[in-house]
């Protein structure tokens, strides 16, 4: 008996969500073009393998020490809405230091992408496919410090990607986005996937969001130089946004 009314409950609750999605954007209007600019920036852990021509070493940002790994990402993001489609392009930077273990490690990435979205049916759910591109840079500085001897190396790549988006929303001034992609599929990296989950407070114009990210990216190059950037960075972020 519990577990029914306990269904039920979670039923109406479900009910009641879809029935205020697309809530957040019902001041727009979908026969003309809206334009979105957002602005975000991330404190960000990665772990993962990083190596050039063969020196590197493993990232472990979980671990408790001095190993750890925090920097900073910075996004910036333009979204264009009509009907029920959508165009987006964005690009960001991502640079890290990791200098608590030997050999010292840092490294840079950035990324420009560009997709387009549809909305198959109801209202703030897109399928959404695009491509990503990377150019990421890694230093393996001397693995004992007897020199001042270091290598570096980078590398650019295309990866090819799908997901979907979620925009639920719960009042006029309230949402959720989730987001989720996959790509790479061995033309750029092997593989390679994002996920996030952010909560939207509009205000006029503007929107203030509050989200968690992760994505993982596995590129290796054999070519005459050894590249690898096998990394999962996690940021947890706040950012603006402004519709028109």
């Amino acid at each position: 008996m519990n577990k029914c009314m306990l269904i039920a409950a979670l039923t109406v609750i479900l009910a009641d969500l879809v029935g205020a999605q697309g809530g957040f954007y019902e001041a727009y209007d979908y026969n003309r073009w809206l334009s979105e600019f957002a602005v975000n920036g991330a404190l960000m852990a990665t772990s993962g393998m990083q190596t050039v021509d063969g020196r590197g070493r493993e990232l472990q940002a979980d671990a408790v020490g001095p190993a750890q790994v925090n920097d900073l990402v910075l996004d910036v993001s333009y979204e264009g809405r009509h009907a029920r489609w959508m165009l987006m392009a964005g690009g960001s930077i991502e640079m890290n230091t990791d200098a608590g273990a030997l050999p010292e490690l840092s490294s840079s990435r950035q990324v420009a992408e560009a997709a387009i979205g549809l909305m198959p049916i109801g209202e703030g759910f897109y399928i959404i496919t695009g491509g990503r591109f990377n150019d990421a840079e890694i230093r393996v500085g001397d693995a004992d410090l007897k020199s001042a001897a270091s290598v570096s190396g980078g590398k650019q790549w295309l990866d090819p990607f799908a997901g979907m988006r979620l925009d639920l929303g719960l009042f006029d001034w309230l949402a959720i986005r989730l987001y989720g992609d996959v790509g790479g599929f061995g033309v750029g990296s092997n593989t390679s996937w994002k996920a996030s989950t952010s909560l939207r407070w509009r205000l006029g114009g503007f929107v203030l969001q509050a989200g968690y990210e992760m994505s993982s990216v596995d590129f290796e190059s054999d070519e005459e130089i050894p590249f690898r950037y096998d990394v999962v960075t996690k940021s947890p972020g706040v950012g603006l946004s402004y519709s028109f």
